[in-house]
């Protein structure tokens, strides 16, 4: 027998019972379309995270900032002394706590990011560039009006700044002495008009900080009803009514016990004159003005936007700023952003970091587990799919050991005239090969149409959600899911029908031709 006739023959079984053929083949259709489906948007969800990150930069880069832990050893013996008549089990877990607080009593990490410690991670393989994140509050001056706020440093590719910019230019290089302000600066300054903001483009500002106390002392706060902040006015006047205070302390009506309290902090090693000095000021240009940032803004932005900052610095200059302060040149910075030159050695570089004592967050690892979240929720999908094809399967080995039940006298008149068993064997298994392949492409097709409205409705949702424009589908269809589904139901239904065939190929032509 020809394979053509073994097809022949299976398609005319096919088509004689047309119904039960198509209720058989819908249920291939709905679980290749759920299987497609499943894997097509886990596989497109997988890579539009990745997608999406790599964009915006964040999967080559290590957060890294200082370490507080430390070990036992690193504490003094004495203060590991835990006094008192307790069990043992309570005084070793008091001890761990002392342990666990000595850098914060000690007031400083024990691996502190300071500059040092920065040219060392420049040094590490694979590092390209590290950022570390300037943050700081100071006096802002612009011809005559000062404002306290915040600036930070930048640097001149920053995306999020770039973005927000709405009047003059970029910063053009990470050491020129030039800032952006923001509206809301010039606003508290007293240039509301738009035609302000032009003509705030080439002006001086300057940044002041004030040296502090370099013990601690008493500290005037005052809050003024109404008013966000204190004017510069302001607090030169309590910096000198601070400074008057000690010699004041012995005309208040107080004890003697309770000036000798009030003494010692009133009494910082800072000498008053200095305490109103400005110990670091800049001269900068304003280059350009940003616009206050938008929800949109924050959630588009997969890294830091320096939000809150009033003035934004060139990189080198916030830095040298920085450490200029009163106080600053022995601290660390809070953090620094490392850049590593390719994604396969982030995490290298990640160990090799800590293995410097400091503690490193690499963003690669968070996708990797949102990767694996979806990966397990979207094989459960895919599982579910499978069992609702293996469902379909029972359906066909039924449907085909009854039509060995009504062919049976068919079956017999075959072998009669010379068919052998593989060649009823083979009728069946085509059938089961057939109707997986029709089924199977169905549901292919199914899903890929259905995935133009899907996807249509949850960039919508995204957009509207988070605000964030998905570049491509989160639906995929590569080769090898399609092919691949397609080969998984035609082999399901093909391995259903192996039983109704060898139980038609064990029929017996004698008693077959007998049978009405």
């Amino acid at each position: 027998m020809r394979l053509a006739d073994i097809l022949a023959l299976s398609l005319s079984t096919l088509t004689q019972q047309k119904l039960r053929t198509v209720l058989t083949t819908l249920g291939v259709v709905f679980g290749t379309f759920v299987l497609v489906l499943s894997v097509s948007v886990g596989q497109g969800v997988q890579e539009t995270i990745t997608r999406e990150s790599r964009r915006h930069g964040r999967l080559r880069t290590i957060d890294v900032w200082p370490a507080w832990s430390v070990k036992a050893d690193d504490v003094p013996a004495e203060a590991l002394q835990v006094k008192g008549d307790m069990s043992e089990e309570r005084r070793g877990r008091l001890r761990r706590a002392v342990v666990a607080n000595w850098s914060r009593i000690q007031g400083g990490p024990p691996a502190p990011l300071d500059r040092p410690r920065l040219e060392a991670l420049s040094a590490l393989p694979h590092v390209e560039a590290v950022v570390p994140d300037v943050q700081v509050q100071g006096w802002l001056l612009l011809g005559g009006k000062a404002e306290l706020g915040n600036w930070a440093g930048a640097s001149p590719e920053s995306k999020p700044v770039r973005e927000r910019l709405i009047a003059g230019d970029p910063l053009a290089s990470a050491d020129e002495r030039a800032a952006v302000v923001s509206e809301y600066l010039l606003y508290r300054w007293g240039l509301a008009d738009d035609a302000d903001l032009g003509r705030a483009i080439g002006r001086t500002l300057r940044v002041e900080l004030r040296s502090g106390r370099a013990e601690p002392g008493l500290r005037l706060q005052v809050v003024r009803p109404g008013s966000a902040s204190l004017s510069h006015n302001d607090e030169q006047v309590l910096r000198r009514l601070e400074n008057r205070l000690p010699a004041a302390l012995e005309k208040l009506d107080l004890t003697p016990q309770e000036r000798d309290l009030l003494r010692p902090l009133l009494s910082p090693q800072a000498a008053p004159e200095q305490a109103d000095e400005v110990t670091v000021a800049l001269d900068l240009t304003i280059k350009g003005v940003m616009r206050l940032p938008t929800e949109e803004d924050w959630k588009a932005s997969w890294g830091r936007m320096n939000a809150d900052a009033d003035v934004i610095l060139p990189q080198k200059t916030a830095e040298e700023l920085f450490l200029r302060g009163p106080g600053r040149a022995e601290r660390s910075f809070p953090f620094a952003t490392v850049m590593i030159d390719r994604e396969e050695n982030v995490k290298e570089a990640a160990r090799a970091i800590q293995e410097m004592g400091l503690e490193a967050h690499a963003a690669i690892d968070f996708i990797e587990r949102e990767r694996f979240q979806y990966l397990l929720i979207f094989c459960s999908m895919a599982v579910v799919a499978a069992v609702a094809l293996l469902v379909a399967a029972l359906g066909i080995i039924n449907t085909m050991l009854m039509t060995v039940l009504e062919r049976t006298r068919e079956i017999g008149v075959m072998k009669a005239v010379g068919a052998r068993d593989r060649h009823i064997q083979a009728i069946f298994l085509v059938e089961g090969m057939l109707i997986g392949l029709v089924g199977g492409g169905l549901g292919v097709l199914l899903g890929w149409a259905v995935s133009f409205p899907g996807d249509a409705w949850v960039r919508s949702m995204v957009s509207r959600e988070m605000k964030v424009d998905l570049q491509e589908s989160i639906f995929v269809f590569p080769p090898w899911l399609t092919l691949g589904c397609l080969a998984f139901a035609c082999v399901v239904t093909t391995v259903a029908a192996v039983y109704p065939a060898r139980r038609a190929a064990r029929v017996n032509p004698v008693v077959a031709l007998r049978q009405e």
